[in-house]
């Protein structure tokens, strides 16, 4: 009976899709939002008997059984459905079938085939929870179930799975929109772009967020982040989507379809048994060749594009595609480092080898070096001008993190000293040079550095710290990243209305005078 319902919901997702691909948007605009309301009633039907189930342990339901008991907490029943596959299946169906009705809202002359491809995905992913069969019944009557998840039961994994699937469905309608590329309204659509490229990017940010505050206390010695396989396939999209930000224009297909793709990835490889068990914490060796390669292949390439970027001696006879490079510095810096984490991340099944730590942590503190560079050629004036009290400052927070936290290591040191030049750079220059909201970026970034590369710089002396040092800072650098510009965004908008409502009331005022 519970399967039916999911499966008129599935049918309605693909009538849907049928009807945008075979009339034109101005005849089936109506009928679609008809059918899609219904298809969300069933998902959301489903949903809540589900739920329905899961509170009252109707272990008859085979779903009950393995992911609930009497015992357990009424929060951790509710969360219990995003436990299992099936029931991911099934919030995952509803969340993105909700998130359809926005897809519906853009009228334009694609809207057809971007709510065709929209309904598409949706049917696929229906018809997997409809086959995943999320309201069998088992054979026997049993008084009790196999209990919740020790390792989910956290308030950080209420928040991480619903989240995690808001940003991926937000990446399913941004790969919707290729329909849109090189139209004659390409102003519109790039600013319609970025804002998806943006929702998906604070939403996928704060599912990562979430993600290594469970692994921070999971972990008894502190340890936030440890390059799983799973982890890294949603942390590839996030970096592909802050990539795409640095850029202003979109009229490349890759950019729509490519974090849609990496997200796939991410949902159906990593959790699959072909990586499930390939954790970097857990492997302590690896080719040592490959890893330096890689590492040298990342340094090479990511500097000569840096200093190449900035080179005003080019020529007009440079090719197009270094004309291009040139013009996208930060976003490629991005998007290769992201490259690097994925080919360590599907390396065990290429070439049968595990990839160790060392090979991303060498890999992430080489791409922080670059990005170094490119913070301080952005203020290279302000760094020639002022390049001793920028050193003398720098070199000032650096004693103090020495003192405070005890740090001994000669190499650790000199990648801080490093680290905390543009923020010496930045408070010399009074953060005047730039916007504000570049500031708030790259403040966060080089705050969430600074907290991944302490847990390996030493023990504190002076602060008894019972985890890690400078932790704290990955959490503060992530949420500046993700929050601090939608804060600038509200801050503007309350800005706009202050001057709006004082323009008026001085208009007002001075028809009372006449």
């Amino acid at each position: 009976m519970e399967n039916n319902i999911i499966f008129s919901s599935t049918l309605l997702c693909g009538l849907c899709g049928l009807l945008c691909f075979f009339f034109s948007w101005k005849k089936c605009k109506k009928p679609v939002l008809f059918f899609w309301c219904l298809a969300f009633l069933s998902i959301l039907a489903a949903n809540a008997i589900m739920l329905y189930h899961l509170v009252l342990s109707h272990f008859e339901y085979s779903y009950v059984y393995n992911h609930s008991c009497l015992g357990l907490k009424l929060i951790y029943k509710l969360s219990a459905l995003w436990s299992g596959q099936e029931g991911l299946l099934l919030l995952c169906s509803l969340i993105l079938i909700s998130m359809g009705f926005f897809v519906w809202k853009l009228d334009s002359l694609w809207s057809d085939k971007a709510f065709g491809i929209y309904s598409g995905i949706s049917f696929y992913i229906s018809c997997m929870c409809y086959v995943s069969n999320p309201f069998s019944k088992m054979n026997a009557t049993f008084g009790d179930g196999l209990g919740f998840n020790a390792t989910l039961q956290n308030p950080w994994m209420l928040l991480h799975p619903p989240i995690i699937i808001i940003a991926y469905s937000s990446m399913v309608i941004l790969f919707s929109l290729l329909p849109a590329l090189n139209t004659f309204y390409q102003d519109a659509v790039n600013a319609l772009i970025y804002k998806w490229i943006k929702f998906s990017f604070f939403f996928l940010g704060m599912g990562l967020l979430s993600g290594s505050f469970w692994s921070y206390y999971f972990f008894g010695s502190g340890e936030y982040w440890s390059w799983h396989p799973i982890e890294n396939a949603a942390l590839i999209p996030w970096l592909l989507l802050c990539s795409y930000i640095h850029r202003k224009e979109y009229n490349h297909k890759f950019i729509c379809a490519l974090p849609f793709i990496t997200s796939c990835f991410g949902i159906f490889l990593a959790r699959d048994t072909i990586l499930k068990s390939l954790s970097a914490k857990d492997c302590t060796n690896g080719n040592l060749l490959i890893t330096i390669l890689l590492f040298l292949f990342l340094l090479v390439i990511t500097l000569f594009l840096v200093f190449y970027r900035n080179n005003r001696t080019h020529t007009s006879a440079k090719t197009s595609f270094i004309n291009y490079l040139k013009r996208h510095t930060a976003s490629f810096s991005l998007s290769l480092y992201a490259f690097m984490i994925f080919m360590g991340t599907i390396t065990p099944i290429l070439f049968h080898t595990q990839t160790t730590k060392m090979y991303y942590n060498t890999v992430s503190i080489v791409f922080a070096l670059v990005y170094v560079i490119i913070l301080l050629w952005k203020d290279f004036d302000g760094l020639r001008k002022k390049s001793i009290l920028i050193l003398s400052i720098n070199t000032l927070c650096l004693l103090v993190i020495i003192l405070l936290f005890g740090f001994v290591k000669i190499y650790w040191l000199l990648l801080f000293w490093v680290l905390l030049m543009p923020l010496s750079l930045w408070l010399v220059c009074r953060f005047q040079t730039q916007s504000m909201e570049y500031y708030v970026y790259h403040l966060g970034f080089l705050l969430l550095t600074l907290g991944a590369v302490s847990p390996s710089a030493g023990k504190g002396l002076m602060i008894p710290y019972s985890t890690k040092p400078l932790i704290g800072l990955f959490w503060v650098g992530g949420l500046i990243i993700i929050t601090g510009p939608l804060c600038i965004f509200l801050l503007k908008r309350l800005i706009d209305i202050k001057n709006f409502l004082t323009i008026k009331i001085a208009k007002h005022d001075k028809n009372s005078m006449k």
